[in-house]
């Protein structure tokens, strides 16, 4: 396999997420939920991945992500020590770094706000992530289509349009609050 691999910043700001987790999370492999999830908040959050998110089963959800973290086993970046194609579980491999260090300027100026945001949603599980992320799209997409903050009602309704019953209203308020609390939805 040839040893040049040629990935642009973006791909190698997914990298580095990827490789904070697993740093983070002693062993810990992130599944395709939880990168997907980790990257929707870290762009939300100003790091420049140029991902589009859509809805989708499990929440907001990048083809292209998935794609690239596809393209990242077949080019041997990352390992998927699942046994399952039904699911995946990311590990670094050494050629991640060759990724990474080939644009170590934007890696540098992201990295701490890249280890911020994956230890704080590195305490959730797949679900809660799904949960809460599913909450922010929801509360993002109602106020680009009402022109205000949707009111918790609102919010928990249509959630409720994409989800069903997958999680119960209590749990959507709550996650809600939080998120209004932190800033994160407003």
């Amino acid at each position: 396999m040839d040893t040049q691999i040629e990935y642009g910043y973006r791909e190698a700001l997914v990298g580095e997420i990827v490789r904070s987790y697993v740093n983070q999370c002693e062993k810990k492999y992130p599944g395709r939920i939880v990168i997907q999830k980790v990257c929707y908040f870290t762009q939300v959050l100003g790091v420049p991945l140029g991902l589009d998110f859509q809805i989708h089963r499990y929440g907001p959800f990048s083809e292209r992500l998935w794609w690239l973290l596809d393209d990242f086993v077949i080019n041997d970046v990352v390992l998927d020590r699942s046994n399952s194609p039904e699911y995946s579980l990311y590990d670094i491999r050494s050629r991640l770094n060759v990724v990474i260090d080939a644009h170590r300027e934007i890696i540098d100026k992201y990295k701490s706000t890249i280890g911020d945001i994956v230890g704080i949603f590195k305490k959730f599980s797949p679900q809660e992530l799904e949960l809460i992320a599913t909450v922010h799209y929801v509360a993002r997409a109602l106020k680009t289509k009402l022109r205000r903050a949707p009111k918790k009602d609102e919010l928990t309704a249509r959630f409720k349009q994409f989800k069903g019953e997958r999680f119960d209203s209590s749990q959507i308020e709550r996650v809600f609050d939080v998120l209004s609390d932190a800033r994160l939805i407003a």
